[in-house]
């Protein structure tokens, strides 16, 4: 996160500039971004990043005494608790971008900031996943392999952010697409050196799958009801019953089919329950 936020600093004013806007309007589309939806990219992932933390003694332990069944299965029960915490946010980011800034950033030009949360909200799903790919890297001892991916991954963001930006139709929004791109490529090369290395798949997309399709359920489900009352009582508070409905549907539907069931809370406590 601290590389792609020095890559913003130094590429986006002199590009926004670059392409005709005057310093004014370039430091206001750059503030948009930098103080509404980054810091918001910011909240889920540091939301995230610790289950991957908590997974490193488990998956250390399990790689030390090559246990490889117990390996898999804890490499799936990690990707799909990542994924039971990023789906929702993700989600809920796009589908609600532009009231959630409004309640909690009033006043501000609301209307690139929520487009400029929408376009990077996909980050938190790619940022997750890298999350636990990494770790698996450094249980298995290749701790400068992240590296690797991380410059691979920072310069497919300047390329990206360069040659978007400057296509003025797109301007800014140019920003978050390349924050987007550059954690799918680092996820990308993190995974390829793991198969390549280790010759084994991880399972990212069968374990994520469910816990997003409930994810997407859920919001939606909430988006429908939040435009029909919404008319009816303040924005904030249609925003607040929505957000506790769409995590109550999430609840129900994770529990029903057994991603969030008493089952698999028991087992990733088995799996992280270190004496």
């Amino acid at each position: 996160m601290s590389v792609t936020n020095l890559i913003d600093l130094g590429l986006i004013m002199r590009t926004l500039e670059k392409i005709g806007y005057d310093e004014t309007v370039a430091s206001s589309l750059y503030g948009n971004y930098t103080t509404l939806a980054v810091p918001m990219f910011n909240l889920a992932v540091s939301v995230i990043s610790p289950i991957s933390l908590a997974f490193l003694p488990v998956f250390t332990r399990q790689c030390v005494k090559a246990d490889t069944s117990s390996l898999k299965r804890t490499e799936r029960s990690a990707i799909e608790l990542t994924a039971v915490f990023s789906s929702p946010m993700m989600i809920g980011m796009m589908f609600f971008s532009e009231e959630i800034l409004r309640m909690l950033f009033p006043g501000s030009d609301l209307k690139v900031g929520s487009d400029l949360l929408c376009l990077i909200a996909p980050a938190i799903l790619f940022s997750s996943l890298l999350f636990i790919v990494n770790t698996l890297l450094e249980s298995k001892g290749r701790v400068r392999a992240p590296m690797l991916s991380m410059t691979v991954g920072s310069a497919a963001k300047v390329a990206v952010s360069y040659f978007l930006i400057t296509r003025t139709e797109l301007g800014i929004l140019g920003a978050p697409v390349g924050t987007v791109v550059s954690y799918a490529v680092a996820l990308l090369v993190s995974v390829i050196y793991y198969g390549l290395v280790f010759k084994s798949h991880i399972p990212l997309f069968s374990a994520s799958l469910l816990p997003y399709l409930n994810g997407f359920a859920a919001v939606f489900a909430s988006r429908v009801f939040f435009d029909r009352i919404s008319a009816s009582i303040p924005e904030t508070t249609a925003l607040i019953i929505c957000i506790t409905l769409a995590a109550l549907i999430y609840l129900i539907i994770s529990a029903a089919t057994g991603v969030l069931g008493p089952k698999k809370i028991k087992e990733v406590a088995i799996y992280t329950k270190f004496s």
